[in-house]
Formats: C-alpha cells, structure tokens, sequence
C-alpha cells in the first residue's frame, strides 16, 4: 500500500509522527477497544518524542540522499542547476 503525504498531512515541517494518521491507524487497527484507551496509546506514542529524535532522523535522511546522489552526480547521471 503506498501513501502519498501531502502538505496537509504534515501539520509542521518538524512534526515526526503524523498524529491524525496515528490515531486514524490506532483506529482501525483496535476497533474493539474504547476510544480513551485509543487516545492513552496514542499519547503514550507521542511522547517517545525527543529533540534528539528529529536531528537523527534528519541527519540519516541526508546521508541516505547524499550516498544515493554523489554517485550519480559523479557519473553525469543527474545535474546541478545554477541561476
């Protein structure tokens, strides 16, 4: 199943969890229990959250894109546009 993230998805550029598809999956994942129950897993989720989660989470995104661009970049494959 493939998920296309919109600009409305994300509510900030920072956010790391998306809390509505979160809860929406909580949802339907445990239709059986209450929803209080589902809002207490929920926030239990959300605050696993630290700074620190955010700087790694950027800093292995920008190696994962530098090791898959460099290479191509240096074969010619893909461009730098200057204006």
């Amino acid at each position: 199943m493939t998920t296309k993230i919109t600009e409305s998805t994300i509510e900030q550029f920072e956010q790391i969890i998306l809390t509505q598809r979160l809860r929406k999956a909580v949802a339907r994942l445990n239709p059986d229990i209450p929803a209080d129950a589902q809002e207490q897993a929920v926030q239990k989720v959300l605050r696993i959250y630290s700074p620190d989660m955010l700087n790694k989470n950027e800093t292995s995104t920008l190696s994962r894109l530098r090791d898959a661009l460099l290479p191509k970049l240096m074969r010619g494959e893909v461009g730098v546009k200057y204006e």
